[in-house]
């Protein structure tokens, strides 16, 4: 990715994961960025091609870090599903004072009505971790932590759509108890 435009993704998500995507204006981005209006055609097609372009620069660094972590078969697969839940809640929300939450999720709720495409783009995404985790659990249920009988897929649905409903209520709340009960529920329920 070219330097100014990586630039202009970085600075525009930023303000558009605390405020939305209807709450930041292009001048603001531009401004963030440091670039004249016009440097923004030359690398967007419009306020929504960009939007969809953060959103996928948000998805892969979220994705690595999940890869990464999902990934060890050093550490038990129970335990990688709580790792990556701890990494990111001491990486993004603690350090945020429990704002912003996810960029997907709120895309996905402010603009998933009024706008199939990044509509789309989330669904495809919120699948694409799914999949992590199913993969996780499928070494689980090989390693014994997991009932044989268990189904994956809805397993691994179930747990990021309760994460990204936890995401919704801290964002609220704007306090670290959703997160705190989704990993007591998560370790000694789902993962128990």
């Amino acid at each position: 990715m070219k330097d100014k435009k990586r630039k202009i993704i970085e600075k525009g998500l930023s303000l558009m994961h605390l405020k939305g995507y209807n709450g930041t204006g292009l001048r603001e981005i531009v401004e963030a960025a440091g670039i004249p209006k016009g440097s923004f055609y030359y690398y967007f097609e419009s306020k929504e091609h960009f939007a969809i372009e953060a959103m996928k620069f948000y998805y892969e660094k979220k994705y690595k870090e999940a890869k990464r972590i999902l990934s060890d078969k050093n550490v038990s697969p129970f335990r990688r599903i709580e790792d990556i839940f701890s990494y990111w809640i001491d990486e993004d929300f603690s350090r945020a004072k429990f704002e912003k939450g996810c960029l997907l999720g709120n895309l996905a709720i402010e603009m998933g009505d009024v706008n199939r495409e990044m509509g789309s783009v989330v669904d495809r995404d919120f699948s694409a971790f799914e999949s992590l985790f199913a993969n996780c659990l499928t070494e689980a249920k090989e390693a014994g932590e997991l009932n044989p009988s268990s189904d994956v897929e809805k397993l691994a649905e179930f747990i990021w759509n309760s994460w990204e409903g936890t995401i919704l209520r801290m964002k609220a709340s704007k306090s670290s108890r959703p997160l705190n009960i989704f990993q007591d529920i998560l370790h000694k329920i789902i993962l128990s």
